[in-house]
């Protein structure tokens, strides 16, 4: 996984943490996969719109993000399942990684030369 998940230089408004699934590891003490240490993402994250988007969410619509990363630099390094950290949650103090995540990668879906994210929030008791 890279260190560095700035995509330019540029400041974008939104800090989001990502823990990935520990594909290498075996399984927990109750059947799950575990997560790797969670990496800062300098992205822009936005909300679900337009008529395709609800479409294929419907009531969902309203706790799914989105956002659009570089193809070149990110191509299979995010995958459906691994755990994201939105809405000002923080992965600081946490003894598990994954454990205080809100959002859980929904889709990955590859474009012409962006990658379109969808970020579902983590119901309570769905895990």
């Amino acid at each position: 996984m890279r260190d560095n998940f700035n995509q330019t230089k540029r400041s974008f408004d939104d800090v989001v943490y990502i823990a990935q699934k520990d594909t290498e590891s075996k399984l927990d003490d109750y059947g799950n996969k575990k997560y790797l240490e969670p990496k800062k993402l300098f992205c822009c994250v936005s909300p679900l719109d337009g008529y395709s988007d609800v479409t294929a969410y419907g009531e969902k619509v309203t706790k799914t993000y989105k956002t659009f990363l570089s193809k070149r630099i990110f191509n299979n390094v995010f995958h459906e399942g691994d755990k994201v950290y939105l809405d000002g949650v923080t992965p600081e103090g946490e003894k598990t990684y994954g454990s205080k995540a809100n959002y859980l990668i929904d889709s990955v879906r590859n474009q012409n030369k962006k990658i379109c994210i969808y970020f579902q929030k983590i119901s309570k008791g769905s895990e």
